[in-house]
Order: C-alpha cells, then structure tokens, then sequence
C-alpha cells in the first residue's frame, strides 16, 4: 500500500508499527484498499487486538465521514463504556445497509489456524466466513 507521504509499506510492516498499540482495541479502517485478511493476520494473532473492520469497496471521502460518525453515534449512546461484538456488528450492519457500503469485520478466532475470522457485512445481509 501507499502511504499519504506516498511511502510503500506492506501489511506486515504496518502490522509491526501497529501491534504495540493495540492490546484489547479495535483498528478502524476508513480506506477500502486497507481491510484485507492479510492485514488482519499481520496484527490480530499477536497483538491481542479485538477486531479490525473497514470497508470492502471503493468508499468516497464524505460517505466514510457519515458512515463512520453514525456508527460510533449509535455505540457511544447504545454503551458509552465498551464497544461489545454483538452490539458493534448489529449497528456495521444497519450503518452498512444505510450507506450502501460493504463492510469487513476481521476477528480474533481460536478456531481457525490462522488465529482470525471475517464476517462479510454486504449491503444487502450479513454472511460468516470462518476459513481464513
């Protein structure tokens, strides 16, 4: 990927910036090309990061400002204490569905050998995917 200074940097480098920072935290992405499982592996597994979400599909600077700020509207005034799973992808649903924008939900996973799981949030449903 390229940075805003136009620096290349691949998921396991900004995997390794990123790890120190994020024990028990969720990572937003607002950029499309950023959420990918590559990523996902490169910084759940060994940080203890909660999940790492973002969209699928190209998203305009405006749609990802709404998008976003409604999302965390609807969290901060469901619980202004935590961000839990349950809550988190009934409102990336609803915010997804709204805004027309497919979503990624990356997770930590004890099941799966690479230690994650995604959950797809198109625009129409919610599809699990736990092979990664």
């Amino acid at each position: 990927m390229c940075t805003t200074n136009r620096d290349d940097i691949d998921f396991q480098e900004l995997g390794d910036i990123l790890r120190p920072h994020l024990d028990g935290r969720r990572l937003f992405l607002s950029a499309c090309a950023m959420i990918h499982p590559d990523l996902a592996k490169a910084i759940i597994p060994q940080s203890g990061c909660n999940s790492v979400i973002g969209p699928n599909e190209n998203i305009s600077f405006l749609d990802a400002a709404v998008l976003w700020s409604s999302l965390y509207h609807l969290m901060f005034s469901s619980n202004a204490d935590a961000m839990k799973r349950d809550q988190l992808l009934k409102f990336l649903r609803q915010t997804s569905k709204l805004f027309q924008v497919s979503m990624s939900y990356f997770s930590k996973s004890t099941s799966t050998r690479s230690g994650i799981s995604q959950d797809l949030l198109t625009k129409w449903c919610l599809t699990a995917v736990a092979v990664i």
